[in-house]
């Protein structure tokens, strides 16, 4: 995991840091405190939680919620009970699968020349 604020050892790009967090983070001979990385780095793992860009295993509120779904043959084996449970047809199971296929597919552009006008 890249690290979120650069590290009271000297390791990291203290430019990185916005100028609020310069503020806090450095001090007046431009090094990095302890209480300012830490103060930044709590920060930055809270706005990473919300964002979801990282879990916290066996966690509610902060885990992973595709972790929780049923996979492979577990989810075949259950998936026609799960379908009733949602009031969906097993039809709709399968037309909902195929969508997120084509949504995983990268978008193809189609290019278009544009019109020419016609002389009189």
């Amino acid at each position: 995991m890249p690290s979120l604020c650069p590290q009271p050892d000297g390791d990291g790009d203290p430019d990185s840091l916005s100028n609020p967090w310069k503020r806090l983070v450095l001090d007046k001979e431009g090094r990095i405190t302890k209480r300012g990385y830490t103060l930044c780095f709590l920060d930055k793992l809270q706005d990473s939680l919300r964002r979801r860009d990282i879990f916290v295993a066996n966690s509610d509120r902060w885990g992973d919620p595709k972790a929780k779904l049923l996979h492979g043959q577990e989810w075949q084996i259950n998936r026609i009970q799960v379908s009733r449970s949602l009031e969906h047809q097993p039809e709709h199971v399968r037309q909902v699968q195929q969508r997120a296929e084509q949504e995983k597919k990268p978008q193809q552009r189609q290019h278009h020349s544009p019109r020419r006008g016609f002389s009189r």
